[in-house]
């Protein structure tokens, strides 16, 4: 313009959007002016909005077209520095040509994602033409890809198309409107039995099932099943009952060592019967096979004596264990400090959707009781279980009644044979609580069909008489009486089972009949410990006599020094039973003795450590003393009067100090009670105190707070100091600000997981909440009314502790 219109000076300022033009001539003046009016009216700004999604389109190969119509009119455009508009410039007419054309543009390729799981990505391709892809293609006229790294599917094209084809997508996915959706986890070995050779079995599903898609994740064994509601229920049936039922095997590898372990030992015979298992034994393999979740435990059980680390399981849900990976992901403390207080590791198996515990077996206990507290907390209601007695396993753990408690149910339920329980899963409560009350009944029945015979340790020759040479004995009972019987040599029980009552109780009176025959066959006589040498004579001599007087077998139980087992003959036990005690008698006539009562618990201070402090009486007195543990009596014989009596008072003297002792301490403890009572008492004086005053300052602040007394509910107020613990004040970070904020600390959370976990309940609980409880885990739930009308809830420890969240 200075050149142009020489002499001529141009200001331009940006502040104002003002142009100034400076001249002596009039003409050169209007030629400047008409030059800038030119460049303002061709470098007008116009604005197109559009979504960020959308951007990539405009800018790449699918706006090209339109781009370079754009250009054509004459017109520019770019992106907005916030990605929310397109910039044009041009003048008036070119931007309202070029913005037609852009918003036609966007109008047909606005972009909705929806966010895909990895497990359903197959789904989408599934029936090639009809999948679910093309069909909101073909149905809605809209372009549908799947974005592998992003994990979701873009749908492009126009507004109300893309809405409707996603809400197409979704209902597929998630179900509703009549479609359902249902998905669960496979156990790794069933996995093959519900695809099927070639996938022949889940074609074979879609096929009886009309109109319902089967599928299994590629990197997990979680399977899904779409379709309407009522074949999908179905369809879930059929494969629940499959799953249930279907045989898996199982292989542990052995090396050398093991191998002779595992060989010169009966652990494989005792886990096969224990998990109802077929365990084989091969050169360098031991080969589990049976129904999926034995074949899991039966694996655990014999790695645990191979390798001496037991492995426990906690099945979930699907969309649960994605839960517990997202919490995890954000805090990993919630496994940690499991793990620190129990000893056990703790891992999630996503592929499994199950959470692996392992360690010594009794850490894993404890472990899964704290575990099932954290799955209660996150899912209240979600998770619940029912005690089983270990002789109930067989008949509890029998697959195909389980299986159709979660046919009828919708819930998952199975034998948790390290916590003696069934586990009852589901993502809806009602199905679990529903499931729970079916297990009850299956328990009340399995109860009735089972009769339970449970002996004492010394009593453990009785299952070989039971069992019978080669197992002729009980097979003879089972083929008469159409029963199962089964021993369990650990716990010296034997167990009944059979589909009746009556058969049960048939096979109960003979097998009475058979422990009874034992028993008079098979006696179990004391002899005091002072008259053992006498009974069984210099080498054995006297017990020998009597052995080939009465034609019985008299030996010395192991386990208990002063028992003495005598088997024969009915008769000729009888006889020699008559004989033992007529000797007895007679040796306990010459043999007389001072007798007292005592209380069981001071036994172990007559005895002391190892047995020295009866001892050293004994040596001291030169007397033998005797302690019978079945009638609670001590006697001191041997020795001359005096010094038996002298013998006796020691015995009384350590008596009385021990009753002095536990005296004192009742005393201590009373005294301490009395001293809690008195500060509660005080304390409650003083906050009536503190009330009463505060009543008298504002009456109607207090009439406001005080508690209903109709409403029924508990009044906890009391109960928590007014300030929580674990709370530290944040200071304010601006300068001059007064903003107080209190934060939960590190170790408030502590103490909350502390107080909320545990290894045992305590069943007798005098205060009772009123609402229902969540019973299933290591805590339980209230959910009380406050006073404002929120809700409370208050956490029950198993260890005792009640918790206000």
């Amino acid at each position: 313009f200075r050149s142009e219109g020489a002499g001529a000076e141009v200001e331009a300022d940006s502040t104002t959007g003002k142009v100034k033009i400076y001249s002596h001539d009039a003409a050169t003046r209007e030629t400047i002016k008409s030059a800038v009016e030119q460049i303002v009216a061709e470098n007008h700004i116009g604005h197109v909005s559009i979504e960020k999604t959308t951007i990539g389109l405009v800018l790449g190969e699918p706006g090209k077209e339109v781009r370079e119509k754009v250009a054509q009119i004459g017109c520019n455009f770019n992106v907005s520095d916030d990605d929310s508009k397109l910039v044009l410039k041009g003048t008036d007419e070119q931007i309202a040509q070029a913005s037609e054309l852009l918003k036609a543009f966007i109008a047909v390729n606005h972009i909705a994602e929806v966010d895909i799981e990895p497990e359903d990505e197959p789904i989408l391709f599934s029936g090639g033409s009809n999948s679910i892809l093309s069909k909101v293609e073909s149905d809605h006229g809209v372009k549908a890809n799947f974005r592998k790294g992003k994990n979701v599917v873009q749908v492009r094209g126009e507004l109300e198309k893309i809405n409707a084809a996603t809400a197409e997508i979704e209902r597929f996915l998630k179900g509703g409107d009549g479609m359902e959706v249902c998905k669960f986890n496979v156990p790794d070995g069933a996995i093959g039995s519900v695809i099927g050779k070639g996938g022949s079995n889940i074609s074979k599903l879609e096929e009886d099932f009309e109109g319902v898609r089967v599928n299994v994740g590629r990197d997990s064994n979680v399977i899904s099943i779409r379709g309407p509601e009522d074949l999908v229920k179905q369809c879930r049936s059929r494969l629940v009952i499959t799953i249930a039922t279907a045989r898996v095997s199982d292989t542990i590898e052995l090396t050398p060592t093991q191998k002779g372990n595992i060989s010169s030992s009966d652990i494989i015979k005792r886990v096969a019967g224990i998990t109802s298992t077929s365990i084989a034994l091969n050169e360098d393999s031991i080969v589990i096979r049976g129904i999926s979740n034995d074949v899991r435990d039966a694996k655990s059980l014999l790695n645990e004596h191979l390798v001496g680390v037991y492995r426990g399981y906690l099945d979930l849900e699907a969309s649960q264990c994605k839960r517990v990976k997202n919490t995890l992901a954000k805090d990993s403390s919630h496994f940690a400090r499991i793990k620190l207080s129990t000893g056990a590791d703790i891992a999630l198996d996503a592929s499994e959707s199950c959470i692996v515990v392992t360690g010594k077996r009794a850490n894993v206990k404890k472990a899964k009781v704290a575990l099932m507290g954290f799955l209660d907390f996150m899912f209240p209601q979600q998770f619940q279980t029912v005690k089983v007695h270990k002789t109930l396993f067989k008949s509890m753990g029998d697959p195909a009644p389980l299986a159709d408690i979660s046919v009828k149910t919708g819930a998952s339920v199975s034998l948790d044979r390290d916590m003696t329980w069934v586990l009852v899963r589901s993502e809806d409560s009602d199905a679990t609580t529903k499931a729970v009350t079916l297990v009850e009944e299956r328990l009340a029945g399995c109860e009735k069909l089972n009769a339970v015979f449970r002996f004492e340790t010394f009593e453990s020759w009785i299952l070989p008489i039971i069992i019978g040479k080669g197992g002729s004995q009980i097979q003879q009972l089972q083929s008469e009486n159409e029963c199962s019987i089964d021993t369990y040599k650990d716990e010296v029980t034997v167990v009944v089972s059979a589909d009746s009552e009556e058969k049960v109780q048939a096979a109960k009176v003979a097998l009475e009949a058979i422990v009874e025959q034992a028993r008079k066959e098979c006696i179990f006589i004391e002899i005091p410990e002072s008259a053992i040498p006498a009974f069984v004579g210099k080498g054995g001599s006297h017990i020998k006599q009597m052995s080939d007087e009465y034609v019985v077998e008299i030996e010395r139980v192991k386990k208990h020094s002063n028992l003495f087992k005598v088997t024969g003959k009915e008769d000729a036990v009888a006889d020699a039973k008559t004989a033992i005690l007529s000797w007895l008698k007679t040796w306990e006539a010459n043999h007389t003795g001072l007798t007292i009562e005592v209380e069981e618990r001071f036994i172990p201070n007559v005895l002391g450590k190892g047995g020295e402090t009866i001892r050293s009486i004994q040596k001291e007195s030169c007397c033998k003393i005797d302690i019978d543990r079945n009638h609670l009596t001590i006697t001191v014989r041997e020795g001359d009067e005096a010094n038996r009596e002298a013998a006796m008072e020691k015995i009384k003297s350590i008596i009385d100090e021990e009753k002095a002792k536990a005296a004192e301490r009742a005393a201590a403890k009373a005294k301490l009670r009395e001293q809690e009572q008195a500060e509660i008492a005080a304390a409650k004086a003083q906050k009536a105190a503190e009330e009463a005053v505060a009543a008298a300052s504002n009456p109607e602040q207090m009439a406001k707070e005080a508690p209903a007394s109709d409403s029924g509910a508990k009044d906890r107020s009391k109960e928590f100091t007014s300030r929580p613990v674990g709370l530290t004040v944040n200071k304010p970070k601006a300068k001059g600000s007064n903003a107080v904020l209190e934060v939960g600390t590190k170790e408030g959370r502590e103490l909350y997981l502390m107080l909320i976990s545990g290894n045992e309940s305590n069943s007798e609980q005098d205060d009772r909440w009123e609402s229902s409880t969540v019973s299933s885990s290591a805590a339980m739930i209230s959910a009380c009314g406050s006073n404002d009308g929120e809700t409370v809830l208050h956490y029950r420890s198993i260890s005792g502790f009640t918790v206000r969240i």
